[in-house]
């Protein structure tokens, strides 16, 4: 991916796990997986099983979704140090 692209994934990353109604679904969702999982029966390992793999999962994508936003900023970061010291980055400057 080259940092353009890092740069636009990461911002819509980051704009989705900072937005309220995304993450009211999200905790809606995860209650209810939770939920089944505490209501099921003993012999319902299976089922229980299924649920905890599915928060999991969710729990997984949601932290690429923090990953992609911080490598977004490391970025930034990285592009700023270039703007303000160019040396510093690496890039010689001739006089």
């Amino acid at each position: 991916m080259t940092d353009e692209q890092l740069l636009d994934v990461g911002a819509y990353a980051r704009a989705l796990v900072e937005n309220e109604t995304f993450n009211r679904l999200y905790k809606e969702y995860t209650d209810g997986m939770l939920s089944r999982i505490v209501e099921s029966a003993p012999q319902e390992t299976k089922a229980r099983e299924f649920e905890y793999a599915q928060i999991r999962a969710m729990t997984g994508f949601i932290n690429h979704l923090v990953g992609l936003a911080e490598a977004a900023a490391r970025v930034i970061e990285k592009n700023e140090a270039q703007r303000l010291d160019p040396d510093e980055a690496g890039e010689d400057i001739e006089d």
